[in-house]
């Protein structure tokens, strides 16, 4: 939730979304892998997970350049504001 405003310091508001995609990617794929193999996700609720991130990350991605910079900023605040508020419940 903080990659990208603290990459917004030192790179385009665009270049900072990729990396923080490019950043995030392999340790959200790990994760999933350690608790699959711990048992502490069933294969059932991993592969839908895993889709749509995977699905929402190649969206993004293609989304990305064809967005005004202002646009992508709201988006990713409204994405980040649903997903506190469903960390929260």
């Amino acid at each position: 939730m903080v990659a990208v405003p603290l990459l917004e310091r030192t790179l385009p508001t665009r270049a900072a979304h990729a990396t923080a995609i490019a950043a995030v990617l392999p340790a959200t794929a790990l994760s999933g892998a350690v608790y699959l193999f711990t048992g502490r996700i069933p294969l059932v609720r991993l592969i839908p997970s895993a889709l749509g991130v995977m699905l929402g990350g190649y969206l993004g991605a293609k989304l990305l350049p064809l967005l005004p910079v202002r646009a992508a900023d709201v988006l990713f605040g409204i994405l980040m504001l649903a997903a506190g508020i469903g960390m929260a419940f």
